[in-house]
């Protein structure tokens, strides 16, 4: 747990020492793990606990569609089975590492959500240029709906 702690530094004209502070953002942004199941059952490596819910929701939609499959083609469910778990497993340990911009993939993509609502779907009467927003001027847009009624 020593990652989790700070130091402060104190002026050297102080005669104190200096503390180690508790540090909530990286306390609270670490992930948490799982290994031991039970006292008579422990995995044989740690496995976090973002990796194991996005298996339960891609465990949902692969076994939808191993069953969708094993209806419609020769092979049984058992057969579609196995890989749709393993294929489940293996994207959610790819998305449970995601990051985009620093931030987890589910918080960019609420962040982008939001992103959307609030301007894209203004865009007729804002461009962005450098990050930056700017309104239209009035000219622009009649401009801009003439040219789209002449079409």
């Amino acid at each position: 747990m020593d990652y989790w702690l700070a130091e402060v530094w104190v002026s050297p004209m102080s005669e104190k020492k200096d503390k180690k502070v508790y540090n909530y953002t990286k306390a609270l942004n670490q992930p948490i793990w799982f290994q031991k199941i039970t006292d008579n059952f422990s995995l044989p490596v740690a496995i976090k606990m973002s990796t194991i819910v996005w298996t339960l929701f891609f465990s949902y939609f692969a076994l939808r569609t191993a069953t969708f499959l094993g209806k419609i083609t020769p092979a049984p469910f058992a057969f579609w089975f196995i890989p749709a778990l393993a294929l489940s497993f293996y994207l959610a340990v790819s998305v449970s590492d995601f990051t985009i911009d620093k931030k987890p993939f589910l918080r960019f993509i609420g962040d982008y959500v939001k992103f959307y609502r609030a301007y894209a779907m203004k865009k007729k009467g804002y461009f962005i240029n450098d990050g930056l927003f700017y309104p239209k001027p009035y000219k622009l847009i009649k401009k801009e709906e003439n040219h789209v009624n002449r079409k």
